[in-house]
């Protein structure tokens, strides 16, 4: 039977003090198969999705990893990207598989770290890939951040690195792409656009019926479901 759940830090060597060490859930399962979950912009991973599917994919069998980015800047992706970059290399002697499940803006680190990490898949849900369009709550947000570009250090860093690191082209593991239809958030397309710049192999997964924060347990069951399908799936 799985183990039960654990508090786990890791230290991160791009950090100056303890503060900056990960810190997450793990849940230990019987498989060979570890899940590192992402979360999104201004989350964490308590957030109540995150949390149900970590639960689900432990009942099956599976470890899961939940951690909160460290820093404080939701949009530092090249910090996120060296989060999960030190999670896998903490964990990669202990799984024989490392995947990567992320939503929202977690997606996009995600996405970078499948090219640079030492990962084994990439399941993104909701996915918000650096581009427009998006829903009016963050579209003011996105517009502020690349007029800022122009002008600030900070911000104008963290687009060039995006603008050079993000290459969907250059993935080479495989990958679920799954999206809310009315994602009123984040639109599908951008998924979408995500989904068709990919040269690995690749599956596209339309959720008829769930919002972008997969409010409703229906909704992470529809997820859930998806996702054990293809973990399961000795194609993909």
């Amino acid at each position: 039977m799985p183990s039960p759940h654990e508090r786990h830090s890791i230290k991160n060597p791009e950090r100056r003090t303890i503060r900056d060490d990960l810190v997450g859930e793990l849940r230990q399962g019987t498989s060979t198969k570890l899940i590192v979950l992402c979360h999104g912009y201004r989350s964490s991973s308590k957030h109540p999705a995150l949390l149900t599917l970590s639960k689900g994919l432990h009942q099956k069998g599976h470890s899961t990893f939940a951690f909160d980015f460290s820093g404080t800047d939701p949009m530092d992706i090249p910090g996120q990207v060296r989060d999960i970059q030190a999670v896998t290399a903490s964990f990669r002697k202990e799984y024989a598989e490392i995947i990567l499940l992320a939503g929202s803006f977690g997606a996009l680190p995600a996405a970078i770290s499948a090219t640079q990490a030492d990962i084994d898949g990439l399941i993104a849900i909701n996915g918000f890939f650096g581009f427009m369009p998006l829903g009016r709550a963050y579209q003011s947000k996105y517009i502020l951040f690349r007029l800022l570009t122009l002008v600030a250090p900070a911000q104008r860093r963290i687009w060039n690195y995006y603008r050079q690191a993000f290459d969907p082209a250059k993935v080479t593991v495989p990958v679920i792409v799954l999206h809310a239809a009315d994602d009123m958030v984040v639109p599908i397309v951008q998924s979408r656009k995500f989904f068709h710049a990919l040269r690995s192999p690749k599956k596209f997964v339309r959720l008829t019926h769930a919002d972008h924060h997969l409010s409703r347990a229906a909704y992470t069951d529809e997820v859930l479901e998806e996702v054990l399908t293809w973990l399961n799936d000795p194609r993909r």
